[in-house]
This record gives C-alpha cells, sequence and structure tokens, in this order.
C-alpha cells in the first residue's frame, strides 16, 4: 500500500534536457579542478572514479579531499541564476496535486538550492516535507540513512513510500532499504539496467500514472 512518494528534485521534476545539467556539470568541474589544482579533463577523470564509492561530489571532496569550506563549494555549484537554466513549468503544480498523496523531497542538493528550485517551479508550499543535504548533515543518498532519516521524520516506512530518482546508484540504494524506487530515464540510457534490475522506470515524472500500480494513483 503505497502511502506517500518521495520525490528527487534535479532532473526528476524538471526534465534532464534542460539547460540545468551542463550548467551544473561545467561549475561543479571546474570547482573540483580549481580546489585540486588540476586541469579540468583530470577533474572529470578524478571526480568519475570517486563517485563510485561516494554519494556526491561534495562528500568526496569534504571526507578525502579537505574540503572544509562548505559555502564556498554550493555558491560555486548553485549560483542564485542557475533557475534560468530551467524553463517554469505551469503544468507540474496541478499535476503533483492530482497524484493525491502527500509529497517528499529528497535531494542530494543544499537547501538554498532546494529551496530556490521549488519556489520557481512554484511547487514548494505543496511538498510536506523537504528534505536536503543539509537536512542530512552532507550524508544523502544512496546511504541508509540518506533515506530512513527523513521517512522516520515524515512518519513513511519505505515500503509504503515510492520514491523516483534518475540515478541508478539511487534507486538502488533506495531498494535496499526495502522501498520501491522508480528511476527517470528520459533519453533511455539506462535499459540494459532496468532490465536486468527489474527496475519500475518512466521517462518523466508526468508518466507515473502509467506504471499501472493498482490504485495508486486516481484512475488507475
Amino acid at each position: 500500500m503505497i502511502r506517500a512518494l518521495l520525490l528527487d528534485l534535479d532532473n526528476t521534476l524538471y526534465p534532464e534536457s534542460s539547460a540545468m545539467g551542463n550548467g551544473f556539470s561545467r561549475r561543479i568541474i571546474k570547482f573540483v579542478a580549481d580546489f585540486l589544482h588540476v586541469d579540468e579533463e583530470e577533474a572529470v577523470g578524478l571526480r568519475r572514479l570517486n563517485l563510485t564509492r561516494f554519494g556526491t561530489t561534495f562528500e568526496w571532496l569534504k571526507q578525502s579531499c579537505g574540503l572544509t569550506d562548505e559555502e564556498s563549494f554550493f555558491k560555486a555549484v548553485h549560483p542564485e541564476y542557475e533557475v534560468e537554466e530551467v524553463e517554469k513549468d505551469p503544468l507540474l503544480r496541478d499535476f503533483l496535486l492530482s497524484l493525491n498523496l502527500p509529497l517528499l523531497l529528497l535531494t542530494n542538493a543544499p537547501s538554498i538550492h532546494a529551496e530556490r528550485m521549488l519556489k520557481h517551479l512554484n511547487v514548494f508550499d505543496i511538498f510536506s516535507g523537504v528534505y536536503d543535504l543539509n537536512w542530512n548533515k552532507g550524508i544523502g543518498k544512496p546511504h541508509a540513512s540518506g533515506f530512513l532519516n527523513p521517512l522516520a521524520d515524515a512518519g513513511f516506512s519505505p515500503q509504503e513510500t515510492l520514491f523516483l530518482d534518475d540515478n541508478p546508484k539511487y534507486v538502488l540504494g533506495y531498494r535496499a532499504v526495502g522501498g520501491i524506487p522508480v528511476l527517470v530515464d528520459e533519453f533511455g540510457r539506462h535499459s540494459d539496467f532496468i532490465r536486468k534490475e527489474g527496475i519500475y522506470s518512466v521517462t518523466s515524472v508526468y508518466k507515473l500514472p502509467s506504471l499501472g500500480l493498482a490504485g495508486v494513483f486516481p484512475g488507475s
């Protein structure tokens, strides 16, 4: 019995094809290169290698590379102008409300980014809980605590909460704690993973009702 929805923010509530993806990648690679005093090509390789062991770039830099100035990282990666990279979606608010379930947000971004983007998308006030990287004390998805602590705070269990995210590593993390995940795969890049793992998938948040989960969404 699904009683709540746990939703990722970036590339989930808005499409990966927005300009935000490229903008974020450019900013985070520049920060890594500057912080580690390497060129950007090497920064790309180091980040890719270490994200197999850490949930986020922030976690990697903090735990293994001596990052202590958290504010400088977040300001560099999430500048105020970032909202200009995502088009407003006039349909999103009504669609999410039509799902008729409590909405929780879980993001590995900081609170300033989460609030800024949710307000830009005109959905900030419809979420009963917003759990960002600051709330999770810097340890978010795919760590078990990154899921279990927010759900405990909201009063739901993984077994009764459907989770939607665009990162295969994060959906596997959610399944490992007993929850039901759905992968957002806008471009169909993860079809082999989806078949192998038996994971639900959609190309957009708007496709959630098409999963055919009986009794979960109106009309299903």
